[in-house]
């Protein structure tokens, strides 16, 4: 079911209790799609698409973690919730932090998947270049390269179509978009905030995810309160896609402690 307002396009999919779905940057709600199948049996499972991705509002004067997190507190009152599990990947995982500070009571529980925080030089270098190559070259040629990275290879080689669909996916996004989110993403650090975040918290990640490896996960679920960490070993930033089954059963776990 798909339902379109003002500014958010939203799915929701089974019954049961509400869990709230965040995408990141060069990406909609479809890479949730595999996750949602499994843990629809149980609960219910809303995913919607960024400001400026997908079917959502094209429109903004700048893209800003407010902006982004108003947009979700206006989809919470939209369908009249009074809290909610909140998931969110990449910089979905930055948007639901900030969320999660300013309406605690709002969030059952927390989960943060492939989060950055606390960057170092090094990796604030790398994300600078990037940007600079992505706004001379346009994304359409640096985006293979790029989605090459997040997989692993064994993957690449075993599943070409899905290496298409990813890209296909990307490719509906706006260079505009794509530019303002990974902009955001670079310069957005959670850091302060994580010993704020009291609600039963899970860290996910890729063994070497670009950004944010096991050596970042870590110290997100140290600096958390209550949290727990789990590191899939051997992947990189694609598990959504490459690993969705296994992403689904410790996210399942995690809702139901």
């Amino acid at each position: 079911m798909q339902t379109v307002s003002r500014r958010i396009a939203h799915y929701v999919k089974g019954e049961g209790p509400d869990v709230l779905f965040v995408h990141g940057n060069a990406s909609t709600h479809e890479v949730w799609s595999h996750v949602v199948r499994d843990l629809a049996v149980d609960y219910r499972c809303i995913s919607y698409d960024l400001r400026g991705h997908g079917a959502s509002s094209k429109e903004y004067d700048k893209l800003t973690l407010d902006l982004l997190v108003d947009d979700l507190e206006q989809l919470r009152n939209e369908l009249s919730l009074r809290e909610c599990f909140l998931v969110g990947h990449s910089l979905g995982a930055l948007i639901a932090a900030e969320y999660a500070y300013r309406f605690p009571d709002r969030v059952r529980k927390l989960c943060m998947i492939a989060a950055p925080a606390r960057r170092d030089e090094k990796a604030k270098s790398a994300g600078k270049q990037l940007l600079r190559q992505l706004s001379a070259d346009g994304v359409g040629k640096v985006l293979p390269g790029l989605v090459k990275r997040w997989y692993t290879n064994a993957f690449v080689a075993a599943h070409p179509g899905s290496l298409e669909a990813r890209l296909e996916q990307l490719n509906s996004i706006e260079d505009r978009v794509f530019i303002d989110a990974y902009s955001l993403y670079l310069e957005t650090d959670i850091s302060p905030k994580l010993p704020h975040l009291r609600m039963p918290g899970l860290v996910m990640t890729g063994e070497h995810s670009s950004g944010s490896d096991a050596r970042v996960a870590r110290y997100i679920a140290d600096a958390m309160p209550d949290s727990s960490l789990t590191v899939f070993r051997e992947m990189k930033n694609g598990i959504l896609t490459e690993i969705p089954d296994r992403v689904s059963k410790e996210l399942a776990r995690f809702l139901r402690k």
